[in-house]
């Protein structure tokens, strides 16, 4: 009698845990059909380019990708257009990081890719991440996990109270005032889907040269992320300064080469009344599992 009940509740035991187990097959399965997908896509690599000026034009791609907001995607009225892009800064668009957060094959940076991509009907623009990363994982079959690591940068602090940094208007406040916008075509877009297209359209507000880098206006945070990209190390804020800030930054080209970046930017920042201090920072990463170089059209490299 008594094993007969055991045995009575070991298989209701056994149907609960095999409905639960349907029960969460279930729900994942809903919650990937919610993500958003492109309608349409066109997912190639870009022709190679021979021209002399490549070189320089990759360098001004990879300035770009630092100093641009974090996720902006090129997308305008659900239209997404990539031009010769890495497939390092596709990542980390995708997924609202820096290119130096992305850990994963070297190749990453070197491969570039054209996109043609339109959402559905009705999606907005700022769902345009999401449905990239979707699009990375069907056709280059990308699988990724978040990690923090605790790695050593540089805090970027003052070096003096009185720091020579003139303050600065937001880049397009006068244009993103409001709750909404209207459109060229006279439909209405939320604020963020605003910020979208007008960052798209919009000439980036810095400028460099032999005499250094001008920055029309920017945040102390996103400096960092620009000085990270020219020492490729990690760089963090530790400044204590909010606003926006009209940086003019004296980065000389080497004389020699003993002439390391590492002392023309400590020299650069002097002169802002900035330093640099080594420190180890608990860095977020995005750590690539597995991807191919060349996309499917199946989803299936």
């Amino acid at each position: 009698m008594v094993s007969r009940i055991a045995g009575r509740r070991l298989i209701g035991l056994a149907c609960l845990l095999m409905g639960s187990h349907f029960t969460l097959a279930a729900e994942r399965a809903q919650i990937e059909a919610r993500r958003t997908a492109f309608e349409v896509a066109s997912f190639k690599p870009a022709a190679p380019d021979t021209s002399p000026t490549a070189e320089a034009k990759k360098m001004v791609r990879d300035a770009l990708d630092y100093m641009a907001p974090i996720g902006v995607l090129p997308i305008q009225h659900g239209h997404l257009s990539v031009r010769g892009q890495s497939l390092l800064s596709l990542i980390a668009s995708a997924y609202r990081v820096r290119p130096n957060q992305v850990s994963g094959p070297s190749w990453l940076a070197n491969l570039m890719f054209d996109i043609e991509a339109k959402l559905p009907e009705g999606v907005p623009n700022r769902d345009a991440n999401e449905a990239l990363q979707c699009l990375l994982e069907e056709r280059l079959g990308l699988r990724l996990h978040e990690d923090r690591k605790s790695v050593t940068g540089y805090a970027l602090v003052r070096e003096t109270d009185a720091v020579r940094l003139k303050p600065a208007d937001p880049p397009f406040s006068k244009r993103l005032s409001g709750e909404s916008a209207e459109t060229a075509n006279g439909r209405s877009e939320s604020p963020a889907d605003a910020a979208t297209r007008v960052v798209a359209a919009a000439p980036v507000p810095a400028v460099s040269g032999p005499r250094g880098m001008y920055l029309q206006s920017t945040t102390l945070a996103r400096f960092a992320d620009i000085l990270a990209h020219q020492l490729h190390a990690f760089v963090e804020d530790r400044t204590g300064l909010s606003g926006y800030y009209e940086i003019t930054f004296p980065l000389r080209r080497p004389e020699s080469p003993d002439d390391s970046v590492d002392h023309r930017v400590s020299q650069a920042l002097a002169a802002l009344g900035l330093k640099l201090q080594k420190t180890n920072i608990d860095a977020p990463l995005l750590v690539i599992d597995q991807i191919s170089k060349q996309p499917s059209d199946n989803g299936t490299p």
